[in-house]
C-alpha cells in the first residue's frame, strides 16, 4: 500500500515547543493521545519509512499563535534525504509576507503555501478566508505559481473559519488554484462534501476529525462520490503516523483507497512541480 502523508510535521524539540505548555494540555486531551516527546530528526525519519509512508508534506506555521520559521521548514525537510516537500507557513499580515510567497514559489521542494484563520473568530466581523483585499493576492499568487494553498479550519471547527461559502468563492474566482482545506469534514460535513464535489479544485483533508461523531457523511462519501477530492494526512503529531491504517479499515474500494492514502496527493504535488511519484 502506497501512502503520501499529506500534512505531517517532524516532531522536533523546535516544533514541539509551539505546543508545549499548561495552554495546551487541554489540547492534546481533546485529540486523545499523549504529547509526543521530541526527537532528533533522524529518528522521526526512519520512524515514517517504518510506517510505510513514502514521502510527506510538512506544512508550516505562521500566525499571530504560532509562528515557525519557513526557513527552519525548509532546512529541516532537506535533512530527512528527499522524504518531505514543503509548504511554507504565509501570515496575511506580515510585513515580509510578499518574500515568503517569492521564497514558496522559488524553492524547489515547496508545494504550497499554508494558511491558519486570518482573523479573530470571536470578533464582530472577523476577516475572512475570501476577504478581497487581504486574501484574494495571495491565492492569486499561488495560483499564478501552482502553490497548492492549505487552509486550516481545524482549530475553530463550527465557527466562523469552518464556513463552506467562503471556499467556494476562493475557488470559483481562481479556477486555477489548488484548494486543499485542512480538517475539512467536521462538524458541516454534507456542506463540505457538497462543496468539494462541486469544484474540481477543491479537496478535502479531514486528518483528526475524520473518526468524529457526524463525520460519517465524510467517510461514506470519500469512499465514493468524491474519492478524487480527499487527501490522506495524519496531522502528526497530534495523531500517530499510522493513523492511515484506520482508513484501511473502513472498508473503501481499494482503487478509492489507493486515491485517497497516495493518488491525490501525488496529482497534487506534481501539479506544483514535484518530480513525478511513481
Amino acid at each position: 500500500m502506497k501512502v503520501i502523508d499529506f500534512r505531517v510535521r517532524p516532531n522536533t524539540t523546535e516544533y514541539m515547543n509551539l505546543y508545549t505548555g499548561p495552554g495546551y494540555a487541554l489540547l492534546w486531551r481533546r485529540f486523545g493521545i499523549p504529547e509526543p516527546a521530541p526527537v532528533p530528526l533522524e529518528y522521526f525519519s526512519n520512524e515514517v519509512r517504518r510506517q510505510s509512508i513514502e514521502m510527506g508534506v510538512f506544512t508550516g506555521r505562521r500566525s499571530a499563535w504560532a509562528r515557525l520559521s519557513n526557513d527552519y521548514v525548509r532546512k529541516t525537510a532537506a535533512g530527512t534525504g528527499g522524504l518531505l516537500f514543503t509548504a511554507y507557513g504565509i501570515n496575511p499580515h506580515a510585513e515580509d509576507r510578499e518574500a515568503e510567497l517569492a521564497a514558496a514559489a522559488a524553492d524547489s521542494r515547496n508545494i504550497g503555501i499554508a494558511l491558519d484563520p486570518p482573523g479573530d473568530p470571536l470578533a464582530p466581523q472577523p476577516l475572512g478566508w475570501d476577504d478581497d483585499t487581504v486574501m484574494f493576492p495571495i491565492f492569486e499568487f499561488a495560483a499564478a505559481n501552482k502553490l497548492v494553498a492549505i487552509l486550516t479550519v481545524g482549530p475553530f471547527v463550527g465557527q466562523f473559519y469552518g464556513n463552506p461559502g467562503p471556499f467556494e468563492r476562493i475557488a470559483r474566482t481562481f479556477p486555477d488554484l489548488r484548494l486543499v482545506i485542512a480538517h475539512g469534514c467536521w462538524p458541516r460535513s454534507e456542506e463540505l462534501v457538497a462543496t468539494a464535489y462541486r469544484n474540481d479544485n477543491i479537496y478535502l483533508e479531514a486528518s483528526i476529525y475524520a473518526f468524529h461523531p457526524g463525520a460519517d457523511v465524510f467517510r461514506d462519501a470519500a469512499g465514493t462520490l468524491i474519492s478524487d477530492k480527499v487527501i490522506y494526512a495524519s496531522a502528526f503529531p497530534f495523531q500517530p503516523l499510522d493513523a492511515w491504517k484506520r482508513y484501511v479499515s473502513l472498508g473503501w474500494p481499494e482503487d478509492s483507497l489507493q486515491k485517497i492514502l497516495y493518488g491525490n496527493a501525488r496529482r497534487l504535488i506534481e501539479y506544483a512541480g514535484g518530480p513525478t511519484c511513481e
